[in-house]
């Protein structure tokens, strides 16, 4: 059972996304879709700061801006390795028998 204290994280995470992606018309539209990816993003960076924030902390102090600059240092590496790596593949199957005919199909 999840505990009162991380049952917050957990909705945000999965169960508040998991009830807006049912909505078909929503995941037809990327740009929406892009929006709850992001909320999920952020929901975890509260997560990940809600169970190891207060180990790092004295009590009374507050967020500084190294707490945003890991994060951003961090998720920039992963991004430009990321990037790095996707820039020598393909991003379609362009080899595949049926990648013509699901095309044709709307991509499904």
């Amino acid at each position: 059972m999840v505990s009162d204290q991380r049952r917050g994280p957990a909705v945000g995470q999965f169960a508040l996304p998991f009830l807006i992606l049912l909505s078909s018309n929503l995941k037809r539209n990327p740009n929406q879709v892009k929006w709850v990816a992001l909320f999920i993003l952020i929901m975890r960076v509260v997560d990940i700061t809600w169970t190891i924030g207060p180990v790092f902390r004295h009590e009374g102090s507050a967020l500084s801006w190294v707490d945003f600059a890991v994060v951003l240092g961090i998720g920039g590496i992963w991004l430009s390795l990321f990037f790095r790596n996707l820039a020598g593949r393909a991003i379609v199957p362009a080899q595949d028998p049926y990648f013509k005919e699901a095309m044709a199909h709307g991509g499904h």
